[in-house]
């Protein structure tokens, strides 16, 4: 038995890096084909506004609609592969996701970060940052609070937890979060399933004062992102 669960998590491992790397080369496309081409395009209908064509109404409104389609695929190439994620870590591609938040949605993030980052596996990172994304996603679209505060803890050797909570209605929260699979059998419980295979365990439950509390939780001695961590420190003598 335990060598099937062993197995059994080392393909979901797999299947991680696997989708990331998918995930990565779609942004390198849209990033070096789609918007390249479409900043093209933004150039020429700025010559013509300069040579001032007939119909520059009509100018105006291609030029808007390009400027529409430029956005919108910078933010997917950004959601796609966040480069600040992967050149800083966990820490930082958290507080983007809450800056983002802030910035464009209906409910601001606060992010607070305790002890000193550590050690990652990309895989580990990547699906602990996918799991976040999903919950200040699903808390921004359906838990109709006012507030969202994301908490990172950090042990001595590796992360401790991860919380997410809103000041919203859970049972709402809670209703949106069990339809929300995605394709492909994506989506916050889906990913949250995942991390299983790291062994974290990622709690659901309503928020003392209202609203909904997700708790991403790891026991380093018993997990294998943390035998990892130990055997870096270690080797490095931390």
């Amino acid at each position: 038995m335990r060598g099937y669960e062993r197995r059994l998590r080392d393909l979901t491992t797999s299947l991680t890096e696997s989708d990331e790397r998918v995930r990565r080369h779609t942004s390198v496309d849209l990033h070096d084909g789609l918007i390249q081409q479409l900043a093209v395009a933004r150039m020429k209908l700025g010559e013509l506004r300069y040579r001032r064509v007939s119909a520059p109404d009509t100018v105006e409104k291609i030029t808007a609609i390009v400027d529409d389609t430029l956005a919108t695929t910078r933010r997917i190439v950004h959601e796609l592969s966040p480069s600040v994620l992967y050149e800083l870590g966990l820490g930082p591609g958290i507080q983007s996701l809450c800056d983002d938040a802030t910035e464009r949605g209906p409910i601001p993030a606060e992010m607070i970060e305790e002890g000193e980052r550590q050690y990652m596996p990309e895989p580990l990172m990547v699906s602990l940052y996918e799991v976040v994304r999903e919950l200040i996603d699903n808390s921004q679209r359906h838990s109709g609070g006012s507030m969202i505060w994301v908490k990172v803890v950090w042990g001595d050797v590796a992360l401790r937890n991860i919380t997410v909570s809103d000041d919203g209605i859970h049972d709402q929260w809670w209703s949106a979060a069990e339809q929300n699979t995605g394709s492909g059998g994506l989506g916050l419980l889906s990913n949250s399933e995942r991390l299983r295979s790291f062994g974290f365990t990622t709690l659901f439950g309503p928020r003392a004062g209202g609203g909904t509390t997700a708790n991403v939780i790891a026991e380093p001695s018993k997990t294998r992102a943390g035998s990892a961590a130990l055997r870096v420190a270690r080797r490095f003598g931390i």
